[in-house]
């Protein structure tokens, strides 16, 4: 099958001053090493060309198939990051996308299965700041200026070309070993005009760095979207931790209200009165901004924090741009670049998605462990059981003392993981004795009141006897 009949159209005709795009077959060219990410419409790989023996990133996108019609599609975010990357980025600071590799996902018999799939074949690079910051990489303030000032640079760059990127993220923004900043993943970005009225969709940017106009329900959004993204990342790179991390989106607007203050009716941020889902938080107390004092308190620097009070201010009309970020010192103090390499270990890769399945297969590998030793405790005593329920109430207790310590059949390395099970178990050893001593202490009142009673009624017979023979005798005289 054709690259134009796989597109349904020329690709020259896609871009601006028809630049071309080069489409190969995937499986001629490109080989899949690892899994280093994960997103909505597929996965990415480690790679490697095998034409010229380079690295590059392969992320794997589904195409839509139609068996009916035997026809197959690219889903439109992924032609729109295509088209985008291809026509209007070209900078140092943004990935660079190098080629496309296709995959007609057709079996023996020519006939479409639904597995077809293309490959974007971009440049490879060896860490996302989210990656870093989860392996516990401590960025310095000159680090930190490194890192913002060519953020900066990227973002003022796609706002000419008149591109919203629209998921900021730390896990969006690549980092190599040279300390090169590469703004990724354009999937959800798209141009923006305000020359005519429009209306874009509020079903963007990762709600950990979504800006309080577009959880309002805002559909008439700018480019300030993308700057409260920035004043996000660079409060999480000098705390080494998220902001503001909400579960839903109403939880997020509780958050940023609390931390940035309440909007008021005739001042500062008066537009978001004018939002759909404003009428949510119309009862919430008026709150005073108190940034300012949480970042003090926690002496993160000056310089820092003013720039990202400018940059976190919940009235999108009064956010600085990325232009006007340039004239901050922050931006102005030219960082060190020797001092990088000390960050980062010549060698390692860190992304978020492999650091996050390594965390997740340790907390595995640390339950299986738990249900191990529970698997063994229960097979104690159930072992024990069966003789413990038909023996005398004196006995049972040997079966308790014949018990092994949990912690010495087990290995070193999982004694952390023993510890709750045998306390566990210890309890219910507890709970067991306990209930031993209860039932012992019924058995003694029950024989108490036993005796007791057969005692009463021997009374009570002989003195039955005793009045019938007095009875008879009175009879008879």
């Amino acid at each position: 099958m054709s690259a134009a009949k796989l597109w349904g159209a020329p690709l020259a005709s896609m871009f601006e001053g028809g630049k071309a795009l080069v489409v190969r077959r995937a499986h001629e060219v490109l080989a899949e090493l690892r899994q280093v990410g994960e997103g909505t419409y597929g996965q990415v790989y480690h790679g490697k060309n095998l034409v010229t023996n380079e690295f590059v990133a392969l992320k794997k996108v589904r195409l839509e198939a139609d068996p009916k019609y035997r026809l197959r599609g690219i889903p439109h975010n992924a032609l729109r990051e295509i088209r985008l990357l291809k026509s209007k980025c070209s900078h140092p600071n943004i990935v660079k996308l190098m080629e496309v590799a296709t995959s007609t996902g057709e079996d023996d018999e020519g006939n479409i299965d639904g597995s077809g799939f293309i490959y974007l074949v971009f440049e490879y690079v060896d860490h996302d700041l989210s990656g870093l910051l989860t392996m516990d990489v401590r960025f310095d303030l000159n680090a930190v200026r490194c890192v913002f000032k060519q953020l900066v640079d990227g973002l003022e760059y796609i706002h000419e070309q008149g591109i919203c990127h629209r998921d900021l993220k730390c896990s969006n923004l690549l980092l190599t070993n040279n300390f090169v900043l590469k703004l990724a993943d354009f999937g959800l970005a798209r141009e923006l005009t305000h020359l005519v009225a429009s209306s874009y969709t509020n079903k963007v940017i990762t709600l950990w760095y979504r800006p309080p106009e577009v959880l309002l329900g805002d559909t008439a959004y700018g480019f300030s979207v993308d700057m409260w993204s920035a004043g996000c990342i660079l409060v999480e790179l000098l705390r080494h931790k998220p902001l503001l991390q909400g579960t839903d989106e109403l939880g997020q607007l509780k958050l940023i209200f609390e931390l940035f203050g309440t909007p008021q009716p005739n001042g500062h941020g008066a537009r978001l009165f004018t939002l759909p889902r404003m009428h949510d938080l119309a009862k919430m107390a008026p709150v005073e901004s108190s940034f300012l004092a949480f970042c003090q308190s926690r002496n993160l620097d000056y310089d820092a924090t003013m720039l990202a009070n400018r940059l976190l201010d919940i009235d999108p009309d009064r956010r600085i741009t990325a232009r006007q970020c340039k004239d901050h010192v922050l931006y102005k103090t030219a960082p060190l670049p020797e001092r990088m390499g000390a960050l980062l270990v010549n060698g390692s890769q860190f992304h978020e998605w492999e650091m996050k399945r390594d965390i997740k297969r340790k907390k595995a590998a640390v339950e299986q462990a738990k249900q191990e030793v529970e698997v063994r405790l229960r097979r104690q005593q159930c072992e024990v059981g069966s003789a413990w329920d038909g023996a005398p109430l004196a006995e049972r207790r040997l079966y308790d003392v014949a018990l092994p310590p949990l912690s010495v059949a087990l290995p070193e390395s999982r004694s952390a993981a023993a510890a709750p099970a045998a306390a566990a178990a210890a309890a219910a050893t507890k709970k067991r004795r306990s209930r031993d001593r209860s039932e012992e202490r019924s058995s003694r009142r029950r024989d108490r009141d036993d005796r007791r009673t057969r005692s009463r009624r021997r009374e009570r017979s002989r003195g039955g006897r005793g009045s019938d023979q007095r009875s008879r005798r009175r009879s008879r005289s």
